[in-house]
């Protein structure tokens, strides 16, 4: 009887740590679904339906990864917490908020960029495309935030033999992230997202999509570090 006890104690630690990556990997798995929505949709949308010359688009975008070098000003100031008070959850928790609003709000800008553009208001087009590069930086700042926090968290809930399971199975989850955001604008925008769509019903897709994924980014964040 001691001997099943201690067989069953075993196999019991791989599930926990199996639970434990499944659950964390659901702030990846929200940065999954944020990389196909800002990479494959909005990218699309700026360059092919509202015909904006693809440097734009590539300036626009890029913004988020020029906040790269604050990783090490975030990280410092997580560790700098007291431990016996939360470290990490904070900048998560914070991180997945500004990314639903952040995203929300690219979203209304790409709809008001594509009215001007139509209306061939430059004035307008400068505008929104500054509010938009400012908006990417934003959310490259809050990738930043939680991607370091997380992996910060990671490391302080696995010991070093079982963190690469632990990990294997987080970035398995920001795979599938990419595989759910696929599915998710198939969903949101239907027949819209077929080849020769009318631009108007692609813009509409967008406006829906705009009210539910930053409630989905979210909610995902917060569930992971409940």
């Amino acid at each position: 009887m001691h001997g099943l006890g201690i067989i069953t104690q075993k196999q019991t630690v791989p599930l926990q740590r199996l639970y434990l990556g499944v659950r964390l990997g659901l702030f990846q798995l929200s940065l999954g679904i944020l990389s196909v929505l800002v990479l494959g949709l909005l990218n699309r949308l700026l360059i092919q339906e509202i015909q904006l010359p693809a440097v734009l688009a590539a300036l626009a975008i890029g913004g988020q990864q020029l906040m790269g070098f604050t990783r090490a000003w975030f990280g410092n100031r997580s560790d700098r917490i007291p431990l016996n008070r939360l470290r990490r959850t904070p900048f998560i928790v914070v991180s997945s908020l500004a990314l639903a609003l952040l995203f929300g709000l690219a979203c209304q800008l790409v709809l008001q960029l594509a009215a001007a553009m139509d209306a061939a208001r430059s004035g307008a087009v400068v505008v929104l495309m500054g509010l938009l590069v400012l908006v990417f930086i934003g959310i490259g700042t809050a990738i930043a935030a939680g991607g370091t926090a997380f992996s910060a968290l990671i490391v302080d809930r696995t010991t070093d033999e079982e963190r690469p399971r632990v990990l294997s199975v987080v970035w398995g989850m920001r795979l599938l992230g990419v595989l759910f955001g696929s599915f998710l604008v198939n969903q949101v925008f239907g027949s819209a997202c077929a080849a020769g769509a009318d631009t108007t019903a692609v813009l509409s897709g967008l406006g829906r999509l705009a009210v539910v994924t930053p409630l989905l980014l979210f909610g995902l964040g917060l569930v992971s570090v409940w």
